[in-house]
C-alpha cells in the first residue's frame, strides 16, 4: 500500500478552496481556512508517507507523479479545457451535501 500526502503553501491552498465549488469564495470552507496550518504541519511528518509537493502541478502531473511512483501506466488526458471542466463540475455536484 502506499500513501501519498498532497502538500502545499497555505495561500495555494486559500486560493484552491476559494474557487472550489459551483459558487467561489471562503464562506462555505470556514472549517478548512480555520485548520489550514495545523493540517499542513501534520502533513508534513513522515508517517503520511511520500511527500508531493503540488503548488505548482497541475492535476494531471500530480496523477503522473503517483502513477510513476507505484509503477501504474497512465494513459494521457485527452480531454480539453471546456470538458475538464463540465467533468470538475460534475464532480462537486455529486458531492454537495444538502443541510
Amino acid at each position: 500500500m502506499h500513501h501519498f500526502a498532497l502538500l502545499a503553501e497555505p495561500v495555494t491552498v486559500l486560493r484552491r478552496l476559494y474557487n472550489r465549488g459551483l459558487w467561489p469564495g471562503l464562506k462555505r470552507e470556514r472549517w478548512a481556512v480555520d485548520r489550514i496550518d495545523h493540517c499542513l504541519t501534520r502533513l508534513r511528518e513522515p508517517e503520511f508517507g511520500e511527500h508531493i509537493v503540488t503548488d505548482h502541478r497541475t492535476v494531471a502531473q500530480v496523477a503522473d507523479t503517483i502513477a510513476h511512483s507505484v509503477g501504474l501506466p497512465i494513459t494521457p488526458n485527452t480531454d480539453g479545457p471546456v470538458l475538464a471542466k463540465l467533468r470538475r463540475y460534475a464532480t462537486t455536484l455529486r458531492h454537495v451535501r444538502l443541510g
